[in-house]
């Protein structure tokens, strides 16, 4: 009786190690922590649903300072929460929240909504028709009539009554008793109009209900979405096969020391043994030390494939097919979990390291040793070591070494853009008919629907593309320079010579439009351009030998120059949103570097030597850099690393958008398209 109730082993963050019987069989109606049927379901805003008792474990095992403990992350995906009522005690956090409406009618198989739970003992024994009638709370396991009366329950265990009923979700705003016929991505949430007017104003991306439910039913996104949750379940499959691999060559190379350190000992006299057991002590505890980091590696990624696995189950079950909330709720649960697993591959592969643990015999030779090396030149090297050990007392030392090593994954949806490869997908012409000149494209911008605009120094003029390079319209502009995005419709230009930065519009029919009334003056010459999210950041300057680089508000009171210097021309500039960083490419007398702003101090983050008359630069969502080189496109990870990712000839400007990246050449009027 006592083996059919053991519960599921749970790490310290409330994580269960389970076997890979566990992860072959998902339910969808289980608990994704004991891998139960869910008991008192409680699902959190991220769409993930737990046990109460489970959810309140995992709260309760995130170690922070009691006085200061106002949020908790979801054990599955790792998005932090508010509880209901923080004035509560933690240990009150997860009764606070309900159950969805799709977690209440998956679990609900009986009949008039009944929950019916099986007896747990029964099952094993072979009766799947026994029903529990009350919970054994101690041990996470439902129980007959019968069983409930076995020896090991004591008097202080909770024998809770099962009760039945789920009550649905109805299908209006419960605040404001109106039809929830709007969602908003930015949150993931369906709402009624006055939720979008009082809490979600400042959101960037919502949509209209039946639209966006009418995109899912005829579109591609769910088959999309099903290959990528299915490609990712893959990925993390591969990095687990490999981390136990991994595993077993620690426990090998224990073994090793161990016997090393054994034949060592036969060798010197007893009075080191406590050496010897010291010795072995540190390894074992070194490598328990190491076998926990990789067990807490594999529990995540576990985790994350049951999530991502039971996500993939709801898409196949005919409730999706049915319930358009039920639909949307599980393509964002979807949509997220793809995203909290591309950030927990990035925390695994960068680095992605091997330890080794090797013994390591200090060879000291003692001053009368030495005095009579004459004498015994045919001493053998295991007998010379036997001595230094013996006049020393000691037994040599444990080494541990790290290594980056080959990561087991090379392409999923999962991967860091750092580790993935670029290929060339498009080029276009930029050239148009009414341009006289040769074309310079001294800015680009890619934008998310595929179309890029350009700034033609040499015919004088901001050019605007669709996707498949047909020209959608340009404008006349003097002495146009670097340019970027403000917001979605807004294109700033700096014009060199003029001392001017201009805007552009771009209308809801896709035209330019040139906002004249709106430019800023900064009264210098002005190249290199980036927007911060609240400052123009660009470089200029003074004469041949002295550049600036500034910043001036959007709505202008005139500039201030954060940084000055003298010899370094400033090629490219661009701002990083994860790291909230300026960063600039020079070139000049054989100083080409990439630089980092912090607190007004110039930081390098490259090797000159790395890099080749560096020009363009941008930045990917992963905080990695892309830095256009004479002959090549160079990344920067966000660790430090470089690498060359493609082979281009002449490029001059880059844009990144998403996995894909624009580039232009300085002296063609090609731009080129790659995908990572």
């Amino acid at each position: 009786m006592h083996n059919d109730c053991d519960t599921t082993n749970m790490t310290e963050e409330g994580i269960p190690e389970c076997s890979p019987s566990h992860t072959a069989d998902i339910n969808i109606a289980d608990c994704l922590l004991c891998l139960q049927k869910l008991r008192c379901p409680k699902s959190l805003p991220c769409l993930h649903s737990f046990c109460e008792e489970c959810l309140k474990k995992s709260i309760l095992s995130q170690r922070q300072d009691t006085a200061e403990q106002l949020s908790f992350f979801c054990p599955a995906c790792g998005d932090t929460h508010l509880p209901v009522d923080q004035e509560k005690d933690s240990a009150e956090w997860a009764m606070m929240f309900e159950a969805d409406k799709l977690t209440k009618e998956l679990t609900s198989e009986g009949p008039n909504g009944e929950n019916l739970f099986k007896c747990n003992p029964c099952s094993r024994k072979g009766k799947s028709g026994v029903m529990a009638s009350v919970w054994w709370k101690e041990a996470n396991r439902y129980l007959c009539e019968s069983c409930k009366k076995n020896d090991l329950i004591t008097e202080d265990d909770n024998l809770l009554s099962i009760e039945g009923g789920c009550l649905p979700t109805p299908s209006y705003c419960l605040r404001h008793a109106a039809d929830l016929d709007m969602i908003c991505d930015d949150h993931h949430n369906i709402c009624c109009p006055k939720c979008i007017a009082i809490d979600h104003r400042r959101c960037e991306t919502v949509h209209n209900y039946a639209d966006f439910v009418s995109s899912l039913r005829t579109g591609s996104q769910r088959e999309d979405l099903k290959q990528k949750l299915t490609d990712a379940v893959n990925a993390l499959s591969m990095i687990v096969t490999d981390v136990k691999e991994h595993k077993k060559t620690l426990r090998r190379d224990k073994d090793g020391f161990v016997a090393d350190v054994k034949e060592l000992r036969v060798k010197i006299e007893k009075q080191i043994e406590q050496l010897q057991d010291a010795l072995c002590k540190e390894v074992c505890r070194s490598v328990d030390d190491k076998e926990e980091e990789l067990d807490a590696l594999i529990s995540k990624c576990e985790l994350m494939k049951r999530c991502i696995s039971a996500t993939t189950c709801l898409l196949e079950t005919d409730d999706i097919q049915r319930n358009d909330v039920h639909m949307v709720h599980t393509y964002q649960r979807g949509e997220m979990e793809i995203e909290a697993g591309r950030r927990l591959v990035q925390e695994i592969a960068e680095p992605y390291l091997t330890w080794r643990f090797t013994h390591k015999i200090d060879k000291q030779v003692d001053t009368n040793e030495e005095e009579n090396e004459s004498d015994n030149e045919a001493e053998v090297e295991s007998g010379e070591t036997a001595k230094n050990l013996l006049s020393f007392l000691s037994l040599g030392s444990l080494r541990t070494t790290s290594h980056d090593r080959e990561f087991p994954v090379d392409s999923s949806v999962l991967l860091p853009m750092s580790l993935s490869s670029a290929r060339e997908v498009n080029a276009i012409q930029v050239r148009t008919s009414s341009d006289v000149n040769d074309c310079h494209i001294t800015g680009l911008v890619y934008l998310e629907d595929g179309r890029c605009l350009v700034s033609d120094c040499g015919n004088e003029k901001l050019k605007m593309f669709s996707a498949d390079g047909g020209l959608l319209d340009e404008v006349e502009l003097s002495l146009c320079r670097d340019i970027c995005m403000k917001d979605s419709d807004t294109v700033v230009v700096t014009r060199h010579s003029e001392g001017v930065i201009s805007f552009v519009k771009i209308d809801s029919a896709k035209k330019l439009k040139f906002d004249s009334e709106s430019n800023i003056r900064v009264g210098k010459k002005c190249d290199a351009l980036t927007f911060d999210k609240v400052n123009l950041v660009f470089a200029t300057s003074y004469d041949s030998m002295s550049y600036d680089v500034c910043k001036v508000p959007v709505a202008p009171d005139g500039y201030r120059t954060d940084i000055t210097w003298t010899q370094s021309y400033v090629t490219g500039v661009t701002y990083d949103t994860s790291a909230d960083a300026i960063f600039l490419t020079t070139a000049v007398d054989g100083e080409n570097s990439v630089y980092r702003i912090v607190n007004g101090d110039l930081h390098e983050v490259t090797c000159a030597d790395r890099l080749s008359s560096p020009s363009g630069l941008d930045s990917d969502r992963d905080g990695n850099l892309y830095v256009c080189c004479a002959e090549e496109i160079i990344q920067i990870s966000k660790q430090g690393k470089i690498r060359s990712l493609v082979d281009v000839s002449d490029p001059f400007r880059i844009s990144v958008c998403g996995n894909k990246f624009a580039v232009s050449m300085k002296t063609q009027d090609t731009i080129k398209f790659f995908e990572i």
